[in-house]
């Protein structure tokens, strides 16, 4: 049987987050991140790999012509993407300049782009011609244009029925008793007899 020390340290998980920052770094801004990270226990912090300048950078679509440095920390207490966030604008970043992601969902995200490059392109929807239509299109196609066949001319009733079958006509005020009496003046109202204030 284990022991706790052991079961511990097998059940401990990291928290893997990947931080893209567009343009050039603050000075001695991995310092001071670092030291900020210090308190969610840092396991690693990858080194800096950094892309070339392009004129248009998938994650910072209001960005031109920069570059864009990406790093990963690990980190063995978990932290949010908004609070990694404000620890890198209080290091020198601008916020429109940062980009944090959970591991996970920037793995996803990169798996679901190659997914979409390997298979092949299709036309959008708008450019595809229409199905040719079946007999049951064509015949209601034609009720529409001739909204007259559907009605029977003699007796002023449509040709078809109704889905759910013929219900009851609804009842409205017209059909309630109207009664013989006024509703005003037609009863006697009884006055009501006020009670000594004295005691």
């Amino acid at each position: 049987m284990k022991d706790f020390t052991t079961y511990l340290m097998e059940s401990t998980r990291q928290y893997v987050y990947k931080i893209k920052l567009a343009g050039d770094l603050p000075e001695g801004f991995m310092k001071k991140f670092e030291e900020e990270l210090s308190r969610f226990d840092v396991e690693k912090v990858t080194s800096i790999k950094k892309t070339p300048v392009m004129r248009d950078q998938l994650d910072f679509p209001d960005l031109q012509n920069m570059d864009v440095s990406m790093f990963e920390v690990t980190l063995n207490y978990p932290a949010t993407t908004e609070h990694l966030t404000k620890m890198a604008m209080e290091c020198g970043m601008c916020e429109t300049r940062i980009k944090m992601f959970t591991k996970d969902f920037a793995d996803g995200w990169a798996d679901k782009e190659t997914k979409s490059v390997m298979e092949p392109e299709q036309a959008p929807i708008l450019e595809k011609d229409y199905d040719k239509p079946s007999k049951e299109q064509k015949d209601s196609h034609k009720g529409y244009q001739e909204p007259m066949s559907n009605v029977d001319e003699e007796e002023d009733k449509p040709k078809f029925e109704v889905a759910g079958g013929k219900t009851p006509p609804a009842k409205t005020t017209n059909d309630l008793d109207m009664g013989v009496k006024s509703p005003v003046g037609s009863q006697k109202q009884k006055k009501p007899e006020p009670k000594s204030a004295a005691r």
